[in-house]
C-alpha cells in the first residue's frame, strides 16, 4: 500500500510541475493591449495611458496567439462608431481574446455601435481562426459579428480557413444578424464545409428593433460544420413584414448542436409569416441535437419554432442529404396555427419528451 501512494504521490507531484510549468509558460508569453477612444494618438497600446485610440491602429503584427486586447468601456460605458476586422489568428491552445476593460476606469459597458443603422460589422473576421469575443455590447449592426472564408482547397489544413471561433458573454441590440457565417457555394461539398468549423455560440443576449430593413436572425449560417449554440437568450420586435427574423436559420451544415437557448418574438409582432424559430435548418450529414430550448411564436403571429429541412431517403434526388441523427429533446415549443415541428422523413429520428403549446 505504502509502494502504491508513493507512485501515486510521485505521478501527482510530476503532474502538478507540468501543469505550474504550462500555466507560467502561457502567462510569460501572453501579453495584454489596450484600445480607449480617448487615448491620445500614437499609442503603441501597451497600457491604457498608452492605448491605441481606435481600432483600425490596431498594430496587429505585435499581437500573439494568447494575447487579450482590451477595449476601454469608461466608468461606466463608452461608445465605438466603428467596428474591429480581426487582423491575427490565435493558435488552438493559445486563441486571441477581443473583451472589455478589466480595471477601474475602465470596466464600464464597451458598446460597438453602427453609426448608420443595419449596416457594416461590429466584429469581422475574415479567414482567422482561433478567436474569442467576449463581454461586448453589439448595437445596429447589419450584422454583429461575421465569419467569412473564401479560401481555395483543401480546406481542412489551410492555415487561412476559419475554425475555433468562440463568441460568449455578449450583449446585442439587433438590426440585422447577430451572427453569420458566410461559406455558401454551390454545389456543397465535404470539401467546402471544412472552411468553417467550430463555432460556439454561448450565453449571449439581445434584442431586436421595432423595424429593420434587413433580417434579424440571432444566428444564420451556410456550409458549417460544428455548430454550437448553447445559453442564448433573445427577444424580436422587429415588424416589418418582408424581413426574416428566425432564431437561426441556416443551410448545408453538418453536426449541429442547440442547447438551452430561449426565444420569443414579442407580442408586438403580428406579421404572418417570416418569423420563426430554427428555420430552414438543413445538413450535409452529420448530428443535428435540439435539446431543452424554449421557443415562443405569439398568438398574433404565424411561424414555426422548428422547421428542419434535408433529403429524405425516399427522394434521393433532392439536394439535402439524410441527417445521421436528429434528436429534438425536452424542448417547450410555443405556437399559433401551426405545427410545433416541421421536418422531412426520417426513421432514425428521435423526438420525445417535448411540450407542445398552441393557440388557436
Amino acid at each position: 500500500m505504502e509502494v502504491v501512494n508513493l507512485k501515486f504521490n510521485i505521478s501527482l507531484f510530476f503532474l502538478s510541475l507540468f501543469l505550474l510549468v504550462f500555466f507560467l509558460v502561457g502567462f510569460v508569453s501572453a501579453a495584454n493591449w489596450y484600445v480607449d477612444r480617448d487615448a491620445p494618438v500614437g499609442g503603441n497600446g501597451q497600457s491604457w495611458g498608452t492605448a491605441w485610440n481606435n481600432f483600425s491602429v490596431i498594430n496587429w503584427s505585435r499581437v500573439q496567439p494568447g494575447d487579450t486586447i482590451y477595449i476601454s468601456g469608461g466608468v461606466t460605458e463608452k461608445v465605438y462608431n466603428e467596428g474591429m476586422t480581426i487582423g491575427k489568428s490565435g493558435t488552438v491552445n493559445n486563441p486571441i481574446i477581443i473583451t472589455r476593460g478589466k480595471d477601474p476606469g475602465h470596466n464600464g459597458r464597451v458598446i460597438l455601435r453602427s453609426p448608420v443603422q443595419s449596416s457594416g460589422f461590429g466584429v469581422y473576421i475574415y479567414e482567422k481562426s482561433n478567436i474569442i469575443i467576449e463581454d461586448l455590447d453589439l448595437e445596429l449592426w447589419a450584422t454583429s459579428v461575421y465569419i467569412k472564408s473564401r479560401t481555395s482547397p483543401p480546406f481542412d489544413n489551410n492555415p487561412n480557413a476559419v475554425k475555433n471561433i468562440v463568441i460568449r458573454n455578449n450583449r446585442a441590440i439587433l438590426a440585422g444578424n447577430f451572427v453569420e457565417t458566410n461559406n455558401f457555394h454551390s454545389p456543397t461539398n465535404e470539401e467546402y464545409i471544412e472552411r468553417i468549423k467550430n463555432i460556439w455560440v454561448i450565453n449571449n443576449s439581445w434584442i431586436t428593433v421595432n423595424w429593420s430593413s434587413v433580417q434579424t436572425d440571432f444566428f444564420s449560417f451556410g456550409q458549417t460544420k460544428n455548430v454550437f449554440v448553447i445559453g442564448n437568450r433573445g427577444v424580436n420586435y422587429n415588424n416589418n413584414p418582408d424581413t426574416h427574423d428566425d432564431f437561426c436559420q441556416g443551410g448545408d451544415g453538418t453536426n449541429i448542436y442547440f442547447i438551452n437557448n430561449f426565444f420569443r418574438h414579442d407580442n408586438s409582432v403580428t406579421k404572418m409569416g417570416n418569423a420563426n424559430g430554427l428555420s430552414g435548418i438543413s445538413n450535409y450529414g452529420g448530428d443535428g441535437f435540439f435539446i431543452n430550448n424554449i421557443l415562443v411564436e405569439p398568438p398574433t403571429s404565424i411561424g414555426y419554432p422548428i422547421m428542419l429541412f434535408y433529403r429524405p431517403i425516399e427522394r434521393p434526388d433532392l439536394y439535402y442529404r439524410n441527417w445521421v441523427k436528429v434528436k429534438i429533446l425536452g424542448n417547450t415549443l410555443v405556437a399559433a396555427h401551426v405545427s410545433g415541428i416541421r421536418y422531412g422523413y426520417d426513421p432514425y429520428g428521435e423526438i420525445k419528451n417535448n411540450i407542445f403549446l398552441f393557440f388557436e
